[in-house]
């Protein structure tokens, strides 16, 4: 059996990815494909990794989880789990100039706790421009000087965060991609959770768009798909490119910033730092990048 670890990161898709894939859990398990309920093991976990480590990897732990994660499910060829405090929480994730410090031997942790299985791990990227305030969000720190302390944002680079994740796991496949990109690349994602039969039509595939898209201009879209469907996942990103540009919803494309000493400059600088970053990415052997340009 393979496991499936979407590790986040925080703040990217929400849980709408596993939301999508719960919604089809009949059709996929049918295809050996489990997606079990994410309130059915995230707090085994949690707690299996609060006790100290050799007990954390004992074969009665592997035995408590494995019995939460598949209560329902009958010996499934893959398994897609998904949690953005897999790795830390929020308010940990950023330290020393470092994105996710620990990533490395936290993940270490679970090929251990799962012996015996093939683990594959995804993992969305996200601008540390927008990902560093989100995180300062969902932390219990007040104050962002205390929160940022011991870091400088302009430091903070994904291509570390693979690196090191990679150093520690080198043979565990890990998928990456953008989460700037995700309304253009989707199904994508999708298929790199379930790997799913190619033909299976997902209910609940364009949940997420609704969130970022006007019901009117969303209409529309499937409208025109519809009377003329798409022959190319690149075709379908410039159909939903276009809606997108036409009928975004609100301001959520645009993310105002409001941090003590984040200027519009400090930001952009960030933005494109970020991006140098994630081509490096791209040109990293064993990682599979997903992006919508492919």
């Amino acid at each position: 059996m393979k496991i499936v670890l979407h590790i986040g990161a925080h703040s990217t898709d929400d849980n709408h990815l596993i939301s999508c894939l719960l919604k089809n859990v009949d059709a996929l398990a049918e295809q050996g494909i489990a997606v079990p309920d994410p309130l059915e093991y995230r707090p085994v976990i949690r707690e299996v990794f609060k006790a100290p480590k050799d007990d954390a990897l004992s074969a009665d732990s592997r035995e408590l989880v494995m019995d939460a994660i598949l209560a329902n499910s009958d010996d499934p060829d893959r398994l897609v789990l998904s949690h953005d405090a897999f790795v830390s929480v929020a308010g940990n994730a950023i330290k020393d100039n470092k994105i996710y410090p620990s990533i490395g031997q936290k993940m270490r942790r679970f090929q251990r706790l799962f012996e015996g299985f093939e683990l594959e791990i995804l993992l969305g990227l996200k601008d540390p421009a927008t990902f560093v305030p989100a995180l300062f969000d969902r932390s219990p720190e007040t104050k962002f000087s205390k929160f940022i302390a011991g870091t400088n944002p302009a430091e903070l680079q994904w291509s570390d965060t693979v690196t090191r994740l990679k150093q520690e796991l080198p043979d565990v496949p890990l998928t990456v991609w953008c989460n700037e990109d995700a309304p253009l690349i989707w199904p994508e994602l999708l298929m790199a959770m379930a790997n799913h039969d190619e033909f299976t039509i997902l209910e609940g595939e364009d949940d997420f768009l609704r969130t970022i898209m006007m019901w009117r201009g969303l209409k529309r879209m499937k409208t025109f798909m519809e009377s003329t469907p798409p022959n190319s996942a690149k075709q379908r990103r410039l159909i939903v490119g276009s809606f997108l540009e036409k009928f975004p919803l609100g301001e959520t494309m645009n993310t105002v910033i409001e941090l003590p000493g984040w200027t519009e400059d400090f930001v952009n600088t960030l933005t494109a730092q970020y991006y140098r970053d994630v081509e490096a990415i791209e040109a990293m052997d064993n990682v599979t990048f997903i992006s919508p340009f492919d």
